[in-house]
């Protein structure tokens, strides 16, 4: 999804290529941010991707990500260890408006190895809209 992703300093502007996705977006969430290599102010997380249908290119800056306490575990037909990772990321494109993203990925380990597979369905709204998603369902009682 995110083609390009990189720690921009709010204070000096340093830029650095960040992590891969999966690792980056976990360490927002784990609220560890990465400390500019010029300043030590903590740094933002931007991202940016071509949209298709014609939607375009937009660069966001994370501003959260939430991720389950527990993830879901199974094993697959070949005894592998599956984990589902859902995130719930908080984005603010360019002129302030906020979006939700809900990426995912299984990650399998089997065999001495671990493969990160990215979920190519990952939907993306504006967060009122997926407010007004949300305060539907808690109308109907499912978010009790």
């Amino acid at each position: 999804m995110a083609t390009e992703r990189f720690h921009l300093c709010p204070r000096c502007g340093w830029r650095a290529r960040a992590e891969p996705l999966f690792d980056s977006l976990r360490d927002v969430a784990r609220a560890r941010p990465r400390p500019c290599a010029r300043c030590e102010t903590s740094t933002a997380l931007h991202l940016s991707s071509p949209w298709g249908l014609g939607a375009g290119t937009y660069q966001w800056v994370v501003l959260d990500v939430f991720v389950p306490d527990e993830p879901v575990k199974w094993s697959d037909k070949t005894r592998r260890r599956v984990t589902f990772y859902p995130f719930l990321v908080v984005i603010e494109r360019e002129g302030g408006r906020r979006h939700v993203w809900l990426p995912y990925w299984h990650v399998v380990r089997g065999e001495g190895k671990e493969q990160k597979k990215y979920g190519q369905w990952a939907p993306w709204m504006e967060l009122s809209t997926f407010k007004e998603l949300v305060a539907k369902a808690r109308r109907k009682g499912y978010l009790k």
